[in-house]
């Protein structure tokens, strides 16, 4: 895989973007809650439904973590850590075309950067993952 260095530091850099939220939603669920610009606007804190989604993503980062340190699985383990966010960045997608994008910059970018970007970033890293996955099948 070439750039294999850059691919595994991208990784690892996401994982440990997924992991620092997961912790910080199953360990304070309130304080992910009021940090996070535009949650609170979501409804009333859910603390069970926050820890849930932290443990989506704890999911997420532990394969993605795999991923990177395991070169030679990579493409099934990093498409695996983007299915989740992934799909978390579609379901933003539809509520944006059905209420329209949020009116405030902060929440617009931190819904983009969180939910999209590296969603997005994670299955690119899948993709270029692929011929690594190939090349044990020789």
């Amino acid at each position: 895989m070439a750039g294999h260095w850059l691919w595994r530091g991208i990784a690892t850099v996401i994982a440990i973007s997924f992991l620092v939220n997961a912790v910080q939603m199953i360990a304070t669920p309130a304080g992910w809650y009021e940090s996070v610009p535009g949650v609170p606007g979501t409804g009333p804190l859910n603390t069970h439904f926050v820890i849930d989604i932290g443990l989506a993503y704890l999911v997420s980062a532990t394969a993605l973590a795999y991923a990177a340190a395991r070169p030679a699985e990579a493409f099934l383990f990093t498409a695996f850590s983007a299915a989740w966010p992934t799909l978390h960045g579609l379901f933003h997608v539809v509520e944006w075309l059905e209420h329209g994008l949020p009116h405030d910059s902060e929440i617009l970018a931190t819904e983009f950067f969180g939910t999209m970007v590296l969603p997005a970033i994670a299955i690119a890293l899948a993709l270029t993952a692929r011929p690594t996955l190939r090349a044990l099948r020789t």
